[in-house]
């Protein structure tokens, strides 16, 4: 990417080495798609949109589907994504 020193990959590789960072491991597309395709990561706010997106969709759905509550059953939902913090917020 350009923007690494060879001392922070050095560190970045040894943080997932010891993580448990595996084949199951998901990621989010813009790092899958610099590691799979070589291209850029996409750090543009749109694709932070969408990738904050599909996460919080998706855990929404599930706790919601788990607790058995409707969607208009919900007056307010507050949440917090602390990688993306777009203004005007979500």
């Amino acid at each position: 990417q350009g923007c690494f020193t060879e001392d922070s990959v050095n560190f970045m590789k040894r943080v997932l080495e010891r993580s448990g960072f595996g084949q199951s491991t998901a990621c989010p597309p813009g790092i899958v798609q610099s590691l799979r395709d070589g291209k850029k990561t996409d750090l543009s706010v749109e694709a932070s949109r969408r990738e904050a997106e599909t996460v919080i969709f998706d855990i929404v759905e599930n706790a919601l589907r788990k607790a058995d509550v409707k969607p208009e059953e919900i007056d307010v939902l507050v949440i917090n994504c602390s990688l993306f913090s777009p203004t005007p917020s979500l």
